[in-house]
């Protein structure tokens, strides 16, 4: 499958046209290649990228980013950087705003920081920034700041649904979105309005690797 076969999967399979110009320009330009080892990155399914771990199939990808309704300017929580393909593309919609990336892997956070440090020069990037850290850690440097959107790439069992839903209340910006997966193979986006998070949206048939609470150090 080529790059080009790839953008033609993620328009064919999008439902809505939600910010897709931007997606598919981002999917253009910020070549997938550099973020998976695999004889074909532009195959439209999940690819290992070690550790249990695995980076999203495209089309999934696009559709989470076009349900999150990203804009320039935003500032961008992610909770699992996997291999930073997703936090780049992200940083390429966003820009000037910026993407804090959360990894509780240390070596896939080190990892995702290489690959995006492998497309930022070319593109003008340097907006989106990777932590190793636990993001459900109520301590950690990321509670200390409000966003406009969360995004979490691991799917949730329902006490870490409760979780995700407390972080949206405490760190979503008014008006702000959080996008999660659940076990349960939904898609879920919830909106802050006057201090209150509501579900506005659900959307069923997808597959996540689990969410997990702590870091690991290899």
């Amino acid at each position: 499958m080529s790059k080009k076969e790839m953008i033609e999967s993620v328009l064919s399979h999008n439902r809505d046209r939600r910010n897709l110009k931007e997606i598919t320009k981002a999917l253009e330009r910020i070549d997938r290649k550099f973020f998976v080892k695999a004889n074909n990155p532009y195959i439209d399914a999940p690819i290992s990228i070690g550790h249990e771990q695995t980076i999203s199939q495209p089309t999934t990808v696009a559709r989470m980013l076009s349900l999150l309704e990203l804009q320039k300017g935003q500032l961008v929580l992610e909770i699992g950087s996997g291999s930073g393909g997703n936090a780049a593309l992200m940083s390429y919609i966003v820009k000037p705003g910026k993407v804090v990336s959360v990894e509780r892997i240390r070596e896939l956070n080190e990892l995702a920081q290489k690959n995006y440090n492998s497309v930022k020069a070319k593109l003008n990037l340097d907006n989106a920034e990777f932590i190793f850290a636990d993001a459900l850690d109520k301590n950690g440097q990321i509670w200390k700041i409000k966003y406009d959107r969360i995004i979490a790439t691991a799917a949730a069992s329902l006490g870490f649904v409760e979780d995700l839903i407390e972080m949206g209340k405490s760190l979503l910006k008014e008006d702000g979105m959080i996008i999660f997966p659940t076990e349960e193979g939904n898609l879920e986006v919830w909106q802050k309005k006057e201090n209150k998070l509501k579900k506005i949206y659900r959307e069923y048939g997808y597959a996540f690797v689990p969410l997990v609470k702590g870091t690991q150090q290899f």
